[in-house]
């Protein structure tokens, strides 16, 4: 019967199926595979990767099309969004599928550093794409993560990780819009970097319109102090300000635009 259906009939009727509905549908009636996969250019995917010992797995789920976002095609699919938690080494046929992904928002859980440098270098990001990095050993930076792109016209990065000075420059120096930033310690070289970064983000000097910095080490507050004064906990310069919190061993300096 789908043989002698036209293409707007299979389009209309896929509408209504489930993906490994319309992909049995395909595997059936191969001749007519391009009308029945063209609904998927309608639909947005998530694609959630798992990479743990003894334990793969690789999971399509559809996300509500929102009107307002900007959806990039995966091959038939638009995966607009990426998760992934790695705790072992990363198969050649993860790599391939990585590798052709266009993606907007990327969640990334790792075990080894270097495992999440090649998934980072793996795939593709679209202009004001959003990165979340989340460290689960709490082993020491030996290597940048954060692709090129990103520093470039990303929109949000939060990092939860030790980071090299060299990195930690560039993002104070990027162009991402909304940073969050937690680390463990502060390496020596950030405090002048962080003090100047108060500095020039009271004068409208950087591209951050939110940038946030948690870390459990104490002298976060020395450096606020050193351009707020000491006991102050606010600094305000017009719409600009940067605040100090403290809260259950946790120090924040947090820099935001008043509306």
């Amino acid at each position: 019967m789908v043989e002698n259906l036209n293409g707007d009939v299979i389009f209309d009727i896929c509408k209504f199926m489930d993906l490994p509905s319309i992909v049995s549908l395909a595997v059936v009636y191969p001749q007519r595979s391009a009308d029945i996969f063209r609904v998927l250019k309608n639909r947005v995917y998530s694609l959630r990767v798992e990479i743990v010992p003894q334990h793969i797995s690789v999971e399509y789920y559809e996300m509500k099309n929102e009107a307002e976002k900007q959806h990039i095609p995966f091959a038939m699919l638009h995966t607009e969004c990426l998760e992934i938690t790695q705790g072992a080494e990363i198969p050649e046929e993860v790599e391939e599928i990585l590798s052709e992904l266009v993606i907007n928002s990327m969640s990334l859980q790792y075990v080894c550093r270097l495992e999440a440098k090649k998934v980072l270098e793996l795939v593709t990001f679209t202009p004001a794409a959003r990165l979340s990095v989340f460290e689960l050993s709490k082993s020491l930076a030996s290597e940048s993560l954060i692709p090129q792109k990103l520093f470039e016209d990303g929109d949000e990065l939060v990092f939860v990780a030790d980071m090299l000075p060299d990195e930690f420059s560039r993002v104070l120096r990027s162009a991402i819009r909304f940073v969050f930033v937690t680390c463990e310690r502060l390496r020596p070289e950030f405090t002048a970097m962080v003090q100047q970064y108060i500095e020039r983000f009271l004068r409208s000097d950087v591209s951050q319109l939110t940038f946030s910095l948690r870390t459990s080490s104490r002298i976060l507050r020395e450096i606020f102090e050193n351009v707020a004064g000491k006991g102050e906990v606010l600094i305000r310069d017009g719409s600009r300000q940067v605040e100090f919190s403290f809260d259950r061993g946790t120090s924040e300096l947090f820099c935001s635009i008043l509306e």
